[in-house]
């Protein structure tokens, strides 16, 4: 006995075939919105990352010319700069060089040509200019205020910035970006931390 008329089994198969195209047509809808989301995000945190590094780097190349006994002089000072977190570096510099815009080496020896200090500022979650990561080629006093050189902009969206005291001829770094400072932590708005140990040769700890 037949049930069903040859029709109504290719109704039945019709229904089947368009239900199995739209899941796979949603499968692939759903993929490549993953795909497209996962690029994106990895997009982001790359791009943090590129900013932590090169603030990094820039520490490592200006405090590492840092030069002096530990014991005698004073060499790296985490006090605060202007109420902001921060930390000033006693450097050895030569003659200033408008080409590259920074100080050239020195001879070597603490207190002659133009050594002086350095700092790097972090500007918090307040002010005019929140979330940023400031550099001072030349501080004139505890605040890199007065007859001190304009800060610079080296990192941006920088939400935590932690710094060692000297610790035998080195200072430990940490620095925290975030894709937007001002939003909350999420998938779409990561937040990475990288750190650093920088060594100072000319540091003398005896």
């Amino acid at each position: 006995m037949r049930f069903f008329s040859e029709d109504s089994l290719s109704l039945i198969e019709l229904i089947i075939a368009v239900s199995l195209l739209l899941f796979c047509t949603l499968a692939v809808t759903n993929l490549d919105i993953f795909s497209r989301y996962q690029v994106i995000t990895s997009d982001k945190r790359i791009k943090v990352q590129n900013e932590l590094s090169y603030a990094l780097e820039h520490m490592q190349l200006q405090i590492s010319r840092a030069i002096g006994n530990s014991t005698l002089d004073s060499i790296v000072d985490t006090s605060a700069i202007s109420g902001d977190l921060g930390v000033k570096v006693y450097i050895d510099a030569g003659k200033w060089d408008g080409t590259i815009q920074d100080y050239l080496p020195g001879d070597g020896v603490r207190a002659t040509d133009n050594d002086h200090w350095i700092g790097y500022r972090f500007t918090g979650a307040t002010g005019n200019s929140p979330y940023q990561l400031w550099y001072y080629h030349f501080c004139a006093n505890a605040n890199c205020a007065g007859n001190s050189s304009p800060a610079t902009v080296i990192a941006k969206n920088i939400t935590s910035f932690i710094v060692s005291g000297l610790i035998d001829n080195y200072i430990n770094v940490a620095l925290t970006g975030r894709w937007d400072a001002t939003q909350n932590v999420s998938v779409d708005n990561p937040e990475i931390t990288m750190r650093i140990r920088i060594y100072l040769p000319a540091v003398s700890t005896h």
